[in-house]
């Protein structure tokens, strides 16, 4: 399971919008972090496989998040055939048609990163889960059942 979801982005290709993203979510801060999780937990080595896992590169963690996103389109298709419109924009976004050719690619310019393989080789899902708001009702103004109101309107 992975720790953080990352949604792809596939229209984001330019220079300066990938440099907004990497200031925008602080990704130098967290090299860092991680660099001194590694330091702290060096004896650990589940700590150390998730940092690994959190470290991969960007084009391989965009392929896995899309793999992720088309199987939970799969899925909710079956379930719900309402909401086939819905479904079918959302795998033409993910250009779920090409994760088969994509991963391919990848696998063949990672030959040499066991980490890279092995997270390709693993099963993804993503995980959604509801909970329930609670709003506080509202007081009415004019109810006088709470009490005397201290608001002088001048």
């Amino acid at each position: 399971m992975r720790a953080a979801i990352r949604w792809p982005h596939p229209e984001s290709n330019n220079a300066a919008q990938l440099a907004a993203q990497r200031l925008y979510f602080k990704c130098d801060a967290i090299t860092k972090d991680v660099a001194l999780l590694r330091k702290r937990y060096q004896n650990d080595p589940r700590i150390l496989e998730a940092l690994d896992l959190a470290e991969l590169p960007a084009d391989a963690d965009d392929l896995i998040g899309r793999r992720a996103g088309c199987d939970k389109g799969a899925a909710e298709g079956h379930a719900h055939q309402n909401r086939a419109a819905g479904i079918e924009a959302a795998r033409a976004y993910l250009k779920c048609d090409a994760v088969a050719k994509d991963e391919a690619a990848l696998r063949q310019k990672y030959i040499g990163d066991p980490l890279v393989l092995k997270a390709l080789d693993g099963k993804w899902v993503i995980i959604f889960k509801r909970v329930p708001l609670k709003i506080a009702p509202q007081a009415n103004p004019a109810d006088a059942s709470k009490g005397p109101s201290h608001i002088i309107d001048r």
